[in-house]
């Protein structure tokens, strides 16, 4: 079979890719979330799942570094490839979901936000035929939109943060452990899951030049997406507190609300609509190319665009089956579980079958 192996991408492009992957939640609700199970420590979880998901890579980069290749054949090597078969599965499976999901979260965002009268199923399809066309252009194109998209990310968040500082009460931030030490545990390493598409780097390994230039991806991506998901949560308590803040559906939404500069500069917010909504159809597009990148690899197909556009409209017919946005918080739920089985279980089973049998294993290259 003539293997597809996607093109040499440098250290830029690699870390813009970790970056969309592990951050497009922090402009929905699921900041929300971790405020009313944590409280003032929500903050705090946010550090913790950030530094479980680094964990866990490097752990997989270890194993890539022993035994050369990219993940896929690092499983075929140490636990067959029946075995191998099935986590692929598992992780496509879990990149589409979470795809279809996470346009289901947009398109009901934008609905609150922006266009409070439109049809969401319209919207759905917009957005969904926009993460096709990003997708069908592949991983590239996605990076290479990643790194346009990405300064305005950066520069709009510090600018809201600066704007709101009126707004600040650090006593907000009291007590610092919230709701207690057992929650925080629990949601820290449960999130982590959150940053499971960070894998890419080592599925695509191939794409990179050495392990070193891997690390470095997680390393700048990984810690990117942290701080940005800490400053928001950060300014998020000290603007509304966890009273005021656990009623708020769109927290960065609601924070660029408040901004007000002058009579002529008003409802900043709006052009953070276009940015945000940008950042997540790059996200869904990625998420949705990785699925399809593996779809191929259990297929054991020779092209990959043929597959594109039908994972697409699956993704679409998905992301509309829940009834309302209740069905989909619960979804997402059952879904980071098994995000969870993806960052911390297979990693850890494959670590073990190295140490028991890999040590053997040759390395083909760094």
């Amino acid at each position: 079979m003539k293997h597809y192996h996607p093109p040499n991408m440098g250290i830029m492009s690699g870390v813009s890719l970790v970056f969309i992957g592990t951050a497009p939640r922090v402009f929905l609700h699921q900041s929300t979330e971790q405020l009313s199970i944590n409280g003032e420590a929500a903050w705090l979880g946010v550090l913790m799942n950030s530094l479980c998901s680094l964990i866990m890579m490097l752990i997989v980069l270890f194993l890539i570094n022993k035994l050369g290749g990219d993940f896929l054949s690092v499983c075929n090597k140490l636990v067959g490839k029946r075995v191998s078969w099935i986590i692929q599965l598992f992780y496509s499976l879990i990149f589409l979901i979470s795809a279809a999901l996470l346009l289901r979260d947009y398109v009901e965002s934008t609905k609150l936000s922006a266009l409070h009268d439109a049809n969401y199923q319209l919207i759905t399809l917009v957005y969904g035929f926009t993460v096709m066309i990003a997708a069908y252009l592949r991983i590239e194109a996605i990076a290479r939109a990643g790194c346009f998209v990405l300064p305005f990310i950066l520069v709009g968040s510090i600018l809201v943060t600066i704007l709101l500082y009126p707004f600040y009460q650090i006593y907000q931030l009291l007590p610092l452990l919230g709701n207690g030490f057992k929650p925080l545990l629990i949601s820290g390493f449960r999130g982590a899951g959150y940053n499971l598409l960070a894998l890419l780097i080592v599925i695509l390994a191939p794409s990179y030049q050495n392990v070193r230039t891997m690390k470095v991806c997680f390393l700048w991506g990984l810690g990117g997406s942290a701080a940005l998901k800490l400053l928001y949560m950060l300014v998020f308590l000290l603007t509304f507190g966890v009273e005021v803040g656990m009623e708020k559906i769109l927290p960065f939404f609601e924070m660029a609300r408040l901004v007000f500069v002058n009579h002529y500069l008003q409802r900043i917010e709006a052009p953070f609509i276009i940015i945000w909504v940008m950042f997540g159809m790059l996200a869904i597009a990625l998420s949705l190319y990785i699925a399809v990148y593996l779809a191929r690899h259990i297929l054991n197909l020779t092209i990959l665009r043929p597959l594109i556009p039908l994972l697409s409209v699956l993704t679409i017919a998905i992301s509309m089956l829940p009834e309302n946005f209740d069905q989909v918080t619960k979804y997402e739920g059952l879904l980071l579980n098994a995000e969870a089985i993806g960052i911390y279980l297979i990693p850890l089973m494959l670590l073990v079958a190295y140490f028991i049998k890999g040590k053997d294993e040759k390395c083909s290259s760094e």
